[in-house]
């Protein structure tokens, strides 16, 4: 009995903890198994019948020496001594409300957990998917700086072979230039040293 009511005692104090309501001016038959109520205020008055512990009675406000009176929940009224009635709600009672009150907190809490988990994982999901995004970002900035580097050495090609074009260009300008130039040179140099055709001279009698 004494185990029974320290654990209904730490299981009362749980919810009390937990801000559950106890009902106020609640009167109940003690811890006892259970108690005899009798017609009148002394064990010489006869039996009415037993009341169990952790019974809801109403006291009627009527008391003789270390009796109460009574009404109990089948509508009997009698009395009983007063340290057999307990104001407060019965173990008896409380023990059950109070596991269920732990079985759903219980629950609650399970259920809580497993919210907690799914957005955990759905947390990890977004952190994946956002490495994921980063490393994909870091790949294409790398590809873009290796095409870019290649572009620059391209263009850079493109830029001596331009320049070495021009210069071929000029060089064969100038050859060609110079060719001619020197062709005309030596035809003039040519018809400079050729003889000339000599006229002849008008005489008496014609030409000489």
């Amino acid at each position: 009995m004494r185990k029974t009511l320290a654990g209904s005692a730490f299981l009362l104090s749980l919810l009390f903890a937990v801000g559950a309501p106890v009902k106020a001016q609640e009167f109940s038959i003690s811890e006892d198994i259970y108690v005899y109520l009798v017609a009148g205020p002394g064990t010489q008055f006869r039996i009415l019948g037993s009341v169990s512990a952790g019974t809801p009675v109403t006291p009627t406000g009527e008391t003789q020496g270390d009796y109460v009176q009574i009404t109990d929940d089948k509508g009997r009224t009698g009395w009983i001594k007063q340290d057999q009635l307990a104001q407060s709600e019965s173990f008896r009672l409380a023990v059950p409300r109070l596991n269920q009150q732990v079985d759903n907190l219980q629950q609650q809490l399970q259920q809580q957990q497993q919210q907690n988990s799914q957005l955990l994982s759905q947390v990890e999901q977004l952190n994946s998917q956002l490495e994921d995004g980063q490393r994909s970002a870091m790949n294409v900035e790398a590809d873009l700086k290796t095409n870019l580097d290649a572009l620059s050495i391209e263009n850079e090609q493109l830029k001596r072979e331009n320049k070495s074009m021009k210069n071929n260009e000029r060089w064969q300008w100038l050859q060609q230039g110079g060719m001619v130039a020197g062709g005309g040179l030596l035809v003039g140099l040519i018809l400079a040293y050729l003889p000339r055709p000599q006229r002849r001279r008008k005489s008496q009698g014609g030409w000489v």
